[in-house]
């Protein structure tokens, strides 16, 4: 039970900052060069936020599968990947 809440609260979570971050794009308009690279004193954040970030949470949604998994593992006797509890 304790995956099932930790779970829902990272999903809770992961919408709540793709919801801020999509309102933060939309409000605010980044100008950018004839390369495509964002300029002005926050270019470089907004630029790692769409590379890195996207990454980030990425692999979060695989560690949240992992975790899914595990207590799925659990569920049919076997220890998982974490082993016996």
């Amino acid at each position: 039970m304790a995956e099932v809440r930790m779970i829902g609260g990272a999903l809770v979570m992961i919408l709540l900052i793709v919801y801020i971050l999509n309102e933060v794009y939309n409000s605010i308009q980044f100008e950018t060069d004839t390369d495509g690279n964002y300029t002005g004193p926050f270019g470089s954040i907004v630029g790692d936020l769409e590379t890195i970030g996207v990454a980030a949470l990425g692999l979060l949604v695989l560690a949240l599968l992992v975790i899914a998994a595990q207590a799925i593992m659990r569920f049919f006797g076997s220890s998982g990947f974490g082993g016996g509890r």
